[in-house]
């Protein structure tokens, strides 16, 4: 009897260290992916509101950023 429940002791340890083991590596593995979708830094920021937007997001006219068309638009100073 005792070699039977040092076996199942066994199986019941390795299960929970795969348990932790598998817990600890969830919030490595979304840290990773936000940083796979991180842009370069560049920022613009919108004439009209001041808002700051990614440069490749922002919308350029005459020199100008805006954050929006509707902003473009209301700006007026673009054309």
């Amino acid at each position: 009897m005792g070699l039977i429940r040092l076996i199942i002791l066994g199986i019941v340890v390795y299960l929970v260290w795969q348990l932790i083991k598998r817990w600890q590596n969830k919030p490595s593995s979304r840290v990773s992916h936000t940083r796979d979708k991180r842009i370069d830094g560049s920022m613009a920021r919108c004439d009209y509101c001041g808002l700051f937007v990614p440069k490749d997001e922002a919308i350029e006219a005459n020199g100008r950023h805006y954050c929006s068309e509707a902003h473009r638009l209301a700006d007026g100073k673009d054309q």
